[in-house]
């Protein structure tokens, strides 16, 4: 019989004045693996904060092991993995789990703590990442070894914001197989995600949220899935009519109703709100295709594509070695004018610009470099998903567009309403019910 471990009972919590958990009961048994499905806005990070002891609810309480917990216990006892969180960057992976778990321990208990770090490093198919810098490493690897740090910490718990929504499937298996082996040693996982498909499979049982609802519960077996993914994504994931049309480029893909062609800028209307799947959809389609990982702009990327410790200058720089060396500052100095001298030109940045912090730019600016960025990533489809606030931001985003089309990417620019159109585009679509249409 499981014990149970937390239990969420009545919760409300609400913020700027909105009510974003109404009434929230769960319950978590020890060693569970518990996914927590829904939307953007139905309420998983707020949730994620109150069972990590980050917020107080407003109303409701939280119980461990069937006791009140205070916000300190929920803290020393679980933690909380969200999609920023990172690994201590000027330490090796082995020393960022032993750099915690070594407090408190006497001299000859090192070694042991040692050995303990790389078995486990083996056991969750990680061994090859311990002396790598947390710089080299994707995100999602950086929070496979998160899990990995909550085990050495003795956490009873680990709520972890998915990475996953965007991942290819080989990604999104590693990163499932290492949630059931924290699990098989005793620790309990919340698995937040927007994808049904990426954790109904690997979690024991799903919620799914909706306005700060739950509002159904399923085991992994269930008969529901077509319908649910209607009513999360906006598709049900069955075979669509392909549109035997075909653009001026390459074509690389299909998409439902929209054939993708290299060196096309698509403007689509999210006419229903559901153009995450959408983002989702063309993300799988690109791996699938062989392509590189789509560069993916909107306010998430925004807020946090950019070091803001260092120049703008070097973020590029930084950006442009780790794709062709990748680690390191081994670029040559011709190279570096030449990037120099290609990202004046395309951001309209000034010399003294690029040796400005990010966050000491424009929010116009800040677009345009994203851009940028992207094609020094060689990614070949590029997806702009509504982060412009004003009349500026959408001039910066179309003079960035522009550059990248001309060398044979493709855009995608995801508006809310026709307003927001810019003035010329190969394609003009509406994205409603799972399907791309033709905007007339």
């Amino acid at each position: 019989m499981e014990r149970e471990l937390l239990r969420a009972s009545g919760v409300v919590s609400e913020s700027a004045g909105r009510r974003r958990l109404d009434g929230v009961s769960l319950l978590l048994a020890e060693g569970q693996m518990l996914g927590i499905i829904g939307r953007s806005g139905a309420g998983k990070t707020q949730l994620a904060q109150v069972l990590a002891g980050e917020i107080a609810p407003d109303a409701g309480m939280v119980l461990l092991r069937e006791k009140r917990a205070p916000l300190g216990v929920l803290r020393r006892e679980g933690g909380r993995i969200a999609r920023t969180s990172r690994l201590i960057g000027n330490l090796t992976v082995a020393e960022n789990l032993l750099s915690v778990c070594l407090k408190g321990h006497w001299i000859w208990k090192k070694r042991r703590m040692r050995a303990l770090c790389a078995e486990i490093l083996e056991e969750y198919g990680l061994t090859g990442y311990a002396q790598a810098q947390p710089a080299q490493l994707p995100s999602h690897v950086q929070h496979r070894i998160l899990l990995v740090h909550a085990v050495l910490c003795e956490k009873k718990f680990v709520i972890l914001e998915s990475e996953g929504d965007r991942l290819p499937v080989k990604e999104q298996a590693a990163l499932l197989h290492t949630i059931r082996a924290v699990s098989r040693r005793g620790v309990a996982v919340l698995y937040l995600s927007r994808r049904m498909d990426a954790v109904q499979q690997g979690m024991q049982k799903n919620v799914v949220m909706a306005d700060g609802r739950i509002v159904k519960i399923l085991s992994p077996n269930t008969r529901e899935q077509a319908a649910m993914n209607t009513y999360l994504y906006g598709y049900s994931g069955a075979n669509f009519p392909w549109d035997t049309r075909s653009g001026g480029g390459k074509k690389v893909f299909d998409l439902p109703g929209l054939p993708v062609c290299l060196g096309e800028l698509c403007v689509v209307r999210d006419a229903d709100g559901s153009a995450d799947a959408l983002v989702r959809l063309i993300c799988s389609r690109c791996a699938a295709a062989g392509l590189p990982a789509p560069g993916v702009l909107d306010n998430e990327a925004l807020d946090g594509a950019l070091l803001n410790q260092i120049s703008v200058l070097d973020n590029i720089l930084l950006t442009a070695a780790s794709k062709s060396v990748g680690f390191g500052w081994r670029l040559s100095r011709k190279m570096q004018r030449l990037i120099r001298a290609e990202c004046s030109e395309q951001t309209g940045l000034t010399d003294a610009q690029l040796l400005l912090r990010p966050k000491q730019l424009s929010r116009a600016e800040q677009l345009r470099l994203l851009l940028y960025r992207f094609s020094l990533l060689g990614a070949r489809i590029c997806v702009i998903d509504r982060p412009g606030a004003d009349r500026a931001d959408f001039v910066a985003l179309q003079i960035a567009a522009n550059h990248l089309l001309k060398t044979g990417c493709t855009v995608f620019y995801i508006v809310n309403t026709t307003d927001e159109l810019l003035g010329r585009a190969d394609r003009l679509y509406v994205w409603k019910n799972g399907e791309l249409k033709e905007d007339i």
